[in-house]
């Protein structure tokens, strides 16, 4: 029980926090159904993440990253174009494990990755929340976005590839062990819902912004 208690301190403080303001507010906790919609697809993205680190997948990416060349390039430039595709938050989901499951622990590396992954998600209209609603309230095209936006974020490409280059540990010479790793369908389903409604949310912005609605 007392693993349990440390290795869930947040999860029960959270718990405890609930139940200690609930009869301060005189009431539980609504959510309208969109905000249960986004507390899905965080759950989903804790879950698929911790079943692919079980499943050994990040391990295995790791000693792959640790055998070759410019690991720490390969690590924060991947982070940067993921957080463009699948927003900076899902990208850290992905990004951190993979940087813990390395043997040459870099606290630098760590810094990068979470400005890669802010950096990078300036790039798309859904790269967060921010880029969303600014590109939904003004109307924006996808062209006249990218203008605004492309010097900016390459700027920041260009610096990180360049600091990611000099922090980056050398190759270790162990090789990767081979073997297949294989990854649950639930997981692969999870990882799916959740791209999937992110291109929903786009599609939606688009219809929005060309219909002349704000």
């Amino acid at each position: 029980m007392g693993r349990l208690l440390v290795g869930e301190a947040f999860l029960f403080l959270a718990l405890l926090g609930l139940i200690l303001t609930t009869p301060i507010r005189g009431a539980w906790p609504r959510f309208s159904p969109d905000e249960l919609e986004v507390l899905y697809l965080l759950w989903l993205l804790f879950a698929a993440t911790k079943a692919l680190e079980h499943r050994g997948v990040f391990e295995a990416l790791a000693r792959r990253l640790e055998a070759g060349k410019a690991l720490g390039p390969k690590l924060v430039l991947g982070t940067f174009l993921l957080a463009a595709l699948v927003t900076n938050d899902a990208a850290l989901f992905a990004a951190m494990p993979l940087l813990l499951a390395l043997r040459q622990k870099r606290a630098e590396l760590a810094a990068l990755l979470v400005v890669a992954a802010n950096a990078g998600s300036a790039l798309t209209p859904f790269g967060n929340p921010q880029n969303l609603y600014l590109y939904w309230y003004y109307g924006l095209s996808p062209a006249a976005f990218f203008a605004a936006v492309l010097p900016l974020a390459g700027g920041f490409f260009l610096a990180l590839a360049a600091a990611a280059y000099f922090l980056s540990p050398p190759p270790l010479a162990t090789p990767p062990k081979e073997g297949r790793v294989s990854v649950p369908v639930p997981v692969l389903a999870a990882l799916f819902v959740v791209l999937h409604e992110n291109d929903t949310t786009l599609t939606l912005l688009d219809s929005t912004t060309s219909s002349g609605v704000r």
